[in-house]
């Protein structure tokens, strides 16, 4: 979630747009259902649609 650019000057608004799009593109959606722990347990469970 991007904060607002409006309440918070600081923040890099536009990056943080192209983070939450690459996020729940089917790239990063891949990404994250392949990124597993040391043991090899899947940790997250993409489900962007």
């Amino acid at each position: 979630m991007a904060v607002n650019p409006e309440k918070h000057k600081q923040v890099k608004y536009r990056e943080a747009v192209v983070f939450v799009d690459w996020l729940i593109s089917p790239e990063g959606q891949q990404a994250l259902g392949a990124f597993k722990d040391k043991q090899g347990n899947q940790l997250f469970i993409p489900n962007a649609k």
